[in-house]
């Protein structure tokens, strides 16, 4: 869980913009990218997630954090998976752009 008030402080700084203008894009990466995709449906708007590989759940995810995964997964609009089979940096390197908002890929 986050330290107290970084989440309301994300929630806050969302609320500046119109909702529907916001598409809040995340990795799935257990810490940062998890509070902040708490906090874009918080606010009204649409959440994306990229997910490095096909069976990132399966390989990557703590079993302890399986809930948490799901749920974010539940709450994404859209859920954009790369073409890997396998973690390796390629994987989170090509992710990486989708998180920063080239969607070209």
């Amino acid at each position: 869980m986050a330290p107290a008030g970084i989440r309301e402080a994300l929630v806050s700084r969302l609320t500046r913009h119109p909702a529907a203008d916001l598409t809040g894009i995340f990795c799935q990466a257990a810490g940062a990218d998890r509070v902040f995709a708490d906090a874009v449906p918080a606010v009204g708007a649409r959440l994306m997630a990229v997910i490095p590989l096909g069976d990132y759940r399966e390989r990557r995810v703590d079993p302890g954090h399986a809930d948490e995964f799901d749920r974010l997964c539940r709450a994404a609009a859209e859920i954009k998976v790369m073409p890997y089979r396998r973690t390796t940096p390629d994987a989170y390197a090509a992710a990486n752009p989708c998180s920063w908002g080239a969607l070209s890929c």
